[in-house]
């Protein structure tokens, strides 16, 4: 799957400096858009070498009301991104084969 390099355009207003920890998060993200939309902050900062307190402050500064909303802002830019098919593998890889389909169309 390609790299979402643009991410930072949807997210991140023009003007607003990051510090070296955000600058990771942002660089994560947008190799690893399809995966990261559907992790916790907890394992965010660890696949990124951040603190998970590091995370969620980026999240409010960012204007999201906490990572929650950034994640499901996130998620929407991935639905928008992918094919369904893409999402299914995504899920399957998460959740194992057992009722991907279903969980899929109660998702969607």
């Amino acid at each position: 799957m390609s790299d979402f390099r643009n991410i930072s355009e949807y997210i991140v207003p023009e003007n607003f400096k990051m510090s070296k920890g955000q600058k990771r998060i942002i660089e994560y993200i947008s190799h690893h858009y399809d995966s990261a939309a559907f992790m916790t902050a907890s394992k965010l900062a660890d696949s990124v070498g951040v603190s998970e307190s590091t995370v969620v402050r980026f999240a409010f500064e960012l204007g999201f009301d906490g990572f929650g909303d950034f994640k499901k802002a996130l998620g929407d830019i991935v639905k928008n991104k992918l094919t369904s098919v893409q999402r299914m593998e995504i899920i399957s890889s998460k959740i194992g084969d057992e009722d991907v389909l279903r969980n899929v169309v109660l998702s969607d």
